[in-house]
């Protein structure tokens, strides 16, 4: 892995910082509105280890950052905030309504998504420091240059970021394809919603995207307009094969959500984690949607 961003198109680059699985991605943004920088990694170590180098690669510091953006308060995309808040002095940090609450307790909601499968979900981070948002951003409102777009289903607080001049589209989490390798399978919290993003996102025709992670069987950055609607049709298809198998092995006489996941990791997983919480999850989200 590369510790440097990498360019995209002009004016968006993209570093892949570590987290102990699949690497995710940190976008930085230059254009006429300012400079944004989008997801902050999982740590304050990855801020200063990893981000802090590469923007000077390019010339810059963290207080050459107009804003602070995220696609969604889990602990790999926001870990790093508090870091960048001690450090990027001018930076105005914003989130969309619904991760307000996530992005200043963290480590709560991180908490929280393990109590329910106890079991079946490794410890909570030691340390997630959250931010208090200096701004809220409405759905479809423009911030640095870039439209968001309300996408939850992987969580409630996920969105994408949309450049309308590059037909860029910033999806941080919100398709999945078949989940990463640490997953075993996309985590769909509300499969309904999902869907629907899909959706809102395949109405934007967009032309290059940029990923959270590497979704399987796809690469994290899409260039040309066929790739990126393959990759949102194929996370559409994905969603209702699991639909598919999770209502085949309820009718089957399995009720046991860990079951059902080692059923569908078994099935059709891209690998098979340890602890099984996130395919729990999904599986969970589905049970809901009946």
């Amino acid at each position: 892995m590369k510790n440097q961003f990498e360019s995209i198109v002009p004016g968006c680059d993209v570093l892949f910082t570590p987290t102990g699985g699949p690497p995710a991605g940190v976008t930085l943004i230059r254009n006429a509105a300012g400079i944004s920088l989008i997801d902050s990694g999982i740590t304050a170590a990855v801020v200063d280890g990893c981000i802090v180098p590469a923007l000077a690669q390019l010339g810059l510091t963290p207080d050459d950052l107009d804003f602070v953006l995220c696609t969604h308060c889990h602990g790999d995309h926001i870990g790093g905030h508090a870091r960048l808040r001690e450090l990027a002095h001018r930076a105005k940090f914003g989130v969309c309504a619904a991760g307000a609450d996530k992005l200043r307790r963290p480590l709560f909601y991180s908490r929280a998504i393990r109590a329910k499968f106890p079991e079946e979900s490794p410890a909570p981070p030691a340390v997630l420091e959250g931010v208090e948002p200096d701004f809220l951003i409405e759905a479809d409102e423009m911030v640095g240059g870039l439209r968001l777009i309300p996408a939850p289903g992987h969580d409630s607080d996920a969105v994408a970021f949309f450049a309308p001049e590059q037909r860029l589209l910033i999806t941080g989490d919100s398709v999945q394809g078949n989940g990463t390798w640490g997953q075993g399978i996309a985590l769909i919290m509300d499969p309904v919603a999902y869907r629907e993003s899909l959706q809102r996102l395949m109405a934007l025709q967009a032309e290059v995207l940029v990923a959270g992670h590497r979704f399987e069987p796809f690469p994290p950055v899409l260039h040309g307009a066929e790739k990126v609607r393959s990759f949102l049709e194929e996370s559409l298809s994905f969603s209702e094969k699991y639909d598919i198998l999770i209502r085949e092995a309820v009718e089957a006489g399995v009720r046991s959500v860990p079951e059902i996941a080692r059923r569908l990791l078994e099935k059709i997983g891209c690998g098979r984690p340890e602890k099984l919480f996130l395919a729990c999850w999904t599986v969970a989200g589905y049970g809901k949607e009946r």
